[in-house]
């Protein structure tokens, strides 16, 4: 195997959002998608509006499979209200394994074509919404 002499550095920041609705029904939403060369995120983070805790769930797709990282009991109307925050995926409490980088972040990186999705355990509330955001940049 033969290694890379040269480092990686981020070539482009980005980052994205998806809304999770009732019509989404269990159905995942592709949050990030790699770029050719991959992909570092260094957040993900959800709000809600909903009245009632929901079950997300963050799921890895390497181009055949989708792979379960962590589920999530999103607290009422997190990030919504004052006193209650919007959930933090790379806390490290949901997914502990996560590698923490120079700067004492934790992050994810994604493969070429890999994607990184979310979706609901169950149907969100009627007429309410979550929110998740990723952040990163592409090699």
């Amino acid at each position: 195997m033969a290694l890379n002499s040269d480092p990686f550095f981020p070539a482009s920041i980005k980052s994205t959002g998806v809304k999770i609705q009732p019509a989404d029904t269990t159905t995942l939403k592709t949050l990030w998608t790699a770029g050719a060369n991959g992909s570092k995120i260094v957040a993900v983070g959800t709000s809600s509006d909903d009245s009632a805790t929901e079950d997300l769930q963050l799921w890895f797709n390497n181009g055949t499979i989708d792979i379960l990282l962590g589920t999530k009991t999103i607290p009422i109307t997190a990030g919504f209200i004052t006193g209650t925050p919007a959930f933090n995926w790379f806390d490290g409490i949901q997914i502990p394994w996560l590698p923490i980088d120079k700067d004492g972040q934790r992050y994810l990186i994604l493969p070429a074509a890999g994607l990184l999705k979310i979706g609901a355990k169950v149907t969100v509330t009627t007429a309410k919404t979550l929110y998740t955001t990723a952040i990163g940049s592409d090699f």
